[in-house]
């Protein structure tokens, strides 16, 4: 049995709906209600378990998993877990319903379809994660135009899971034929359930068919949860209540599977209100030697032991989609004067002051409306709110201006900042505060290279010394150089997709089905008994028939109808979510996203065409049943007229409730998705915050809003069945009263037809209640594909390519880049983000674009790549308006190194080369040029090196060094930097600037920095205040004016480097 079992399931827990055991039993009756409380369960545990964390008693397990291999009854451990565990009521409960599943799953036979189940699962997991990557790396597919190139690899996912599903949909036609066989279904589903099922129908063949799909999805779903429960424990220090960190001889890996160990024999201690400095060059292991720190790398050997509360700033900050105060406070209670004192030591006053409500401003998922060194400071001042005892600061000093890095340092991390009585280890590259330090720990390769205090190792001639020597006479060089919201037309759009086939696949929907062909021997049953002899062969005939006929019908549905319609309704909704504005990724989350296109996609996959062929087939059904019971009594025919209407009565009503109620299971779906990816990407910060508990009572409250929409659904198909039984009882009575009257008072009739009438009279109660039911289903599923309409009908960016007006092949040629009167904001309801902005870039100059974080430098970039349109004002390259064009056009002749790097899952030669333009020696070339060829090299697979996805099996410097590789590559005209370099030790720095210099010497080139040593031999800078142009002119006239705000930033920075 998996671990997920081991969570508490909102569906069942103490003060839901449905407390009591009893309740959970009755429900059980009906499997698939079970069905989506363990699916619950199982999404509820696997939450935890991704966080490590455990709240069920083990020994409830064990126990229930020895009470299930003694094959002991359901009902009786239920019992003895009560009896056993009084005081683990709710925990139980969890297993119970699981335990239900697993019952039924081990005592169903191997048939082909629960492996194909399985399969299934696994190819639609293997289509949502690429696709989730295709939106995170939404910028880099606008920027760099490779969407369509990529999106061939995501279509081939698509096409592997529908070609899949066709030969599941026709395997369907076998399972079907099968479990209309013997009637034994009654007899199992008591032995199995221990319950007393109420039979409506004398053959159980439908539900028990049913039953074998929810099993076959029951094992897939265990095997996974399995899968995440056999992966390691990653918490691999000790823990205990003295604050210290106390590190011995220890080595640590990532993978239980990895032959070497990334970061080897480590001793490190670090006391209450002492800081450490890590630092290295880019690969060195500075990043895994933090999370081995917070537990999240296996240990191989030695001792490591921390002491008290951790907080952790990773480097590439975590933020959640909540406001910008609940950023900060991540759970804790408001006080207000603390509160205010973060604030200002982490710099965020003059940004609450812009932002529109303060610190109650809305944050985007991930961030998306903050600039990086925003989101930086955030991520700290929720580390700093935290009042932890260890803190873990990741080089959160990378993404921020000179001038901020040195007040974070001074109020925050230094000797008289707030964090000065914690103990605090800092990894970093800016080398100019490491004589504030206590102690400095030097790292290569994972190896200590070298560690001491501070004045010791820089008094010394050793690695530390010349590590830091390069960088101040780097930085003292480059100064002084320059210092010389359902609608019919739904229905409609469903229809057109599959209107193609639509019309050939009716015939055998409506003729086909297994009833029918029931229908078929009751009426031929009169020759059957004369010709006894024959009356098996017959009846084996008409079964093989059935199930040819049947599984013909279920490949004309999919191959015809269901799968064009999907692949047409899908292909628009993904070219309307990816043609859509980037304003449109800033407010909505991405969990609405993936909702769309897996569980309302899946119902338009799946659902849509099953319920469509079920009314034809039902329809069919209740005219056949009417006919038969109005030849054999003609005069019924008039009573069916008042339990019509009654009928439609109640259809009216089901039908009213059970969309609106769709729709709330499907909006509180949302959030549950959202919560989960929030959860995974940010699962390192919450477990060193130690807030797993209180992200799995997140996890319960928002399952738990889900499973209630459920259960009312659910509830309302309750209220339908029953009245449906009710017209149907009234029917039967209506028929029995009749043929008892025509034989014992009429004294006339043929009992056979009589009968018949009586069969058919039960046979339509099931037919009438799954009519409304089809219909139902077909409605709900409507409210889906109407969500999945308005995602292709989404506002769109610019066209793509313009053909009248395309430029030449040559554009541009010089490479000059003009900004005339130049406005845009985010959205049309936002303020102004560039106001008026004017300045011109000769061809082949060098401009750094430098100023304050928040200033507008990266809104620059995302302008000239018309990722913001203009609110005014004008783009020129090379003299030609850039809106005039299509986005394929100007975006694909620029190049851009992004300030957050993008790789994708795949091979280095595919990240490098995404469009497959180049040979495998100029992809050489370009990691020789962008200092990455060695490691690539010491890899045994070279250019085909494994890249995982977000590129996790790299550091965050290396990703950028991959960016790098790829402008190199490409060698445009244009190239834009965006905090290129951020990442990045100080030497590898300044190789990279070098390399740039001599391999770009040729083209424009625009560096937003907040290294202002790596601009300073820039042809011109651009200072940015404000979202408008402060100063644009050379570094000598910038310089040798002191009142200029270059000047100033200058002076901020050598004082800093002081």
């Amino acid at each position: 049995m998996s671990s997920a079992i081991t969570s508490t399931s909102p569906a069942v827990s103490e003060g839901s709906q449905h407390k009591s055991g009893r309740a959970v039993w009755t429900a059980a009756a009906d499997y698939s209600f079970v069905h989506t409380l363990a699916s619950h369960t199982v999404c509820n545990g696997a939450t935890g378990l991704l966080l490590k964390h455990k709240y069920v008693d083990p020994s409830i397990i064990e126990f229930a998993e020895e009470s299930l291999n003694k094959e002991e009854k359901l009902e009786d451990i239920a019992k003895l877990l009560e009896s056993k565990f009084p005081n683990k009521r709710a925990e139980h409960r969890s297993v119970e319903c699981l335990s239900l599943l697993v019952e039924l799953r081990s005592k169903t036979p191997e048939f082909t379809f629960h492996q194909l189940n399985h399969k299934h699962i696994n190819m639609w997991t293997r289509t949502i994660v690429p696709f989730r990557h295709l939106f995170d790396s939404g910028l880099l597919f606008k920027g760099k135009s490779i969407f369509h190139k990529d999106c061939k690899r995501f279509t081939k996912c698509i096409v592997d899971f529908l070609a899949f599903t066709v030969s599941k949909a026709a395997n369907s036609g076998i399972e079907n034929a099968f479990t209309r066989g013997p009637n034994q279904g009654n007899k199992l589903l008591e032995q199995w359930l221990g319950i007393m099922l109420s039979i409506h129908k004398s053959n159980m063949a439908d539900f028990l068919y049913h039953e074998y799909e929810c099993i076959g999805a029951n094992s897939g779903m265990s095997t996974t949860i399995r899968n995440i429960r056999n992966d390691q424990e990653l918490d691999a220090v000790k823990r205990s209540d003295d604050v210290l960190v106390d590190i011995q001889n220890a080595s640590f890996k990532w993978l239980s599977t990895d032959e070497i160990s990334t970061i080897n024999n480590v001793s490190l201690q670090c006391k209450r209100s002492k800081l450490i400095a890590v630092i290295g060059r880019v690969g060195s292991g500075k990043s895994s030697l933090a999370s081995a720190i917070l537990g999240n790398m296996i240990k191989t050997s030695g001792d490591a032991i921390i002491r008290g509360s951790v907080a952790y700033v990773p480097q590439q900050p975590w933020i959640i989609n909540a406001t910008l105060r609940d950023n900060i406070l991540f759970g804790h209670e408001l006080d207000p004067d603390f509160y205010d004192r973060v604030i200002e030591a982490c710099a965020l006053k003059p940004d609450l002051e812009m932002l529109p409500t303060g610190d109650m401003t809305e944050i985007g998922e991930k961030g998306i409306n903050l600039s990086g060194g925003q989101k930086a400071r955030l991520s700290l001042a929720r580390a700093v709110y935290a009042r932890a005892d260890i803190y873990v600061l990741d080089d959160p000093l990378a993404a921020v201006d000179a001038h901020v890095s040195k007040h974070l340092f001074t109020q925050v991390i230094g000797p008289s900042g707030l964090l000065a009585s914690r103990a605090r280890i800092l990894v970093t590259n800016a080398v100019q505060y490491l004589p504030a330090t206590d102690y400095v720990l030097m790292l290569n390769g994972g190896n200590v290279l070298e560690q001491g205090t501070p004045s010791r190792l820089l008094s010394s001639n050793g690695q530390v010394y010349e590590f830091v020597h390069k960088y101040i006479k780097n930085s003292s060089d480059s100064v002084v150089l320059q210092n010389s919201d359902l609608r019919t037309s739904v229905k409609i759009d469903y229809g057109r997709a599959r209107r193609a086939s639509a019309t050939r696949a009716v015939v055998p929907e409506t003729s086909s089905d297994s009833d029918s062909s029931g229908n078929v021997d009751d009426l031929e049953t009169g020759q059957l008994i004369q010709n006894e002899a024959n009356q098996h062969a017959t009846y084996g005939i008409l079964g093989l028939a059935s199930s040819v006929v049947t599984s013909m019908r279920t490949l004309m549905i999919w191959t015809r109808c269901s799968i064009k319609a999907s692949e047409k309704i899908h292909d628009n909704m993904l070219l309307g979510v990816m043609h859509s504005p980037m304003s449109y990724f800033d407010v909505t989350p991405m969990g609405r996203i993936i909702n769309r296109f897996s569980s309302d996609m899946m119902t338009c996959d799946l659902t849509i065409p099953w319920a469509i062929s079920a009314i034809f087939i039902v329809m069919f059904n209740i005219i056949s049943s009417v006919a038969v019971i109005g030849i054999s009594m003609p005069i019924l025919l008039a009573a069916f007229v008042p339990i019509f209407f009654v009928y439609r009565h109640i259809q009216h009503m089901y039908s009213a409730s059970s969309r609106e109620i769709s729709r709330i299971v499907s909006s509180t779906r949302s959030p549950v998705y959202s919560h989960i990816q929030e959860t995974i990407s940010g699962a390192a910060s919450i477990r060193a915050f130690a807030h797993q508990q209180r992200y799995v009572a997140d996890n319960e409250l928002f399952m738990e809003n889900n499973v209630q929409a459920s259960y009312i659904n659910y509830c309302t198909k309750r209220w339908l069945a029953l009245r449906i039984e009710w017209l149907g009882d009234l029917i039967l009575l209506c028929v029995t009263l009749f043929a008892v009257g025509i034989l014992h008072y009429c004294g006339h009739g043929d009992a056979g037809l009589v009968g018949l009438s009586i069969t058919y009279a039960i046979s339509l109660t099931n037919s009438l209640s799954s009519s409304v039911s089809s219909y139902v289903d077909a409605e709900n599923a409507m409210t889906d594909l109407e969500r999945i309409v308005e995602y292709s009908d989404l506002p769109s960016e610019a066209p793509k390519i313009i053909d009248s007006n395309r430029p030449p092949a040559s554009w541009p040629e010089q490479g000059m880049v003009e900004f005339r009167n130049y406005s845009a904001s985010y959205r049309d309801n936002l303020e102004l983000t560039l106001r008026d902005v004017s300045f011109c870039v000769q061809p082949m100059q060098k401009v750094g674009i430098v100023g304050r974080t928040g200033a507008g430098k990266s809104s620059l970039t995302l302008a000239l790549f018309r990722l913001l349109e203009a609110a005014s004002g004008q783009i020129l390259i090379d003299g030609q308006d850039i809106a005039q064009y299509g986005l394929f056009d100007v975006r694909n002749k620029l190049s851009i190194i992004p300030q957050d790097p993008v790789l994708f899952a795949g091979t280095v030669r595919d990240n490098v080369d995404p469009i497959g333009s180049y040979t495998d020696q100029q992809i050489w070339n370009a990691l020789e040029n962008a200092h990455l060829a060695e490691y690539i090299r010491s890899k045994n697979k070279g250019l085909d090196f494994e890249i995982e996805q977000s590129g996790n099996n790299l550091s965050v410097g290396q990703r950028q060094l991959i960016c790098l590789a790829r402008a190199l590559l490409r060698r445009a005209r244009i190239l834009v930097l965006d905090e290129a370099t951020a990442a990045i030790d100080n030497e590898t720095d300044a190789i990279i600037q070098e390399s740039i210099r001599k391999q770009f010497k040729n083209c424009t080139v625009l560096t937003i920095a907040h290294r202002l040593e790596t601009v300073t031999d820039s042809d011109m800078i651009l200072v940015v205040d404000g979202g408008m142009v402060a100063e644009y002119d050379t570094p000598e006239n910038l310089l040798a004016n002191e009142s200029s705000l270059y000047f100033q930033l200058i002076q901020e920075s050598k004082k800093q480097r002081e």
